[in-house]
């Protein structure tokens, strides 16, 4: 009985406590990935799973996704897990194809989950250059309108505050390059996440598919 009532309020002390999800977006010379970093009770328990964008391989004669993730517990970050998944590309896009299928279901999960997030911090920079400077010129103000865009667009729809806001783009005349890091906190609770499941098996019992 006792064992039974920890347990309770241990799920209920995980469901409701905040949680945070660190979004790093890296490509600059040789390092090019997607990483996704989930930090649980300040640190103590942590989830990385980082996504090469150059490890594509040639797996039994198909193009294949390389994906490398491990399990970090503590501040020192000492690895409990190391795991290397090899899916195929074809297997992916009907897996894309499947979900895409649910519509309505999506649109009400992604809805609710963009209203309960908060986004704690986005650090955004890009480099970009060309050897005509006035293409890099035209460039970089591009790249700066897209991002004021997609930051605002956050802002004004989902009515988002944003604690901590860095974006920078860095002109590189008379040099062929381009490189951008993106790093980006969010804050969730598991409470959430569930309602957002919830409220997605409603959609999907009243038949929330898409029309083929």
């Amino acid at each position: 009985m006792i064992y039974a009532i920890v347990a309770i309020i241990l799920i209920l002390f995980l469901i409701f406590i905040p949680f945070y999800i660190n979004i790093e977006l890296l490509r600059k010379n040789n390092n090019d990935y997607l990483k996704f970093k989930f930090i649980i009770i300040k640190g103590l328990i942590k989830f990385d799973l980082e996504i090469p964008f150059i490890d594509i391989i040639k797996n039994n004669n198909k193009f294949s996704l390389e994906i490398q993730d491990k399990i970090e517990k503590g501040k020192k970050e000492k690895d409990v897990s190391k795991k290397k998944k090899v899916i195929p590309i074809d297997k992916i896009l009907k897996k894309i194809k499947e979900t895409l299928a649910y519509d309505e279901m999506i649109k009400t999960i992604s809805k609710y989950m963009l209203k309960k997030i908060k986004i704690n911090e986005v650090n955004w920079e890009t480099k970009i250059g060309f050897h005509d400077s006035s293409v890099t010129a035209v460039l970089t103000g591009f790249v700066w309108s897209i991002k004021n865009i997609i930051l605002s667009f956050l802002v004004s729809t989902y009515d988002k505050k944003i604690e901590k806001m860095h974006l920078n783009v860095l002109p590189a005349f008379n040099e062929n390059i381009f490189e951008t890091h993106l790093n980006c906190i969010i804050k969730l609770k598991m409470a959430y996440i569930i309602i957002a499941g919830l409220k997605g098996l409603k959609v999907k019992i009243r038949g929330g598919v898409k029309n083929e």
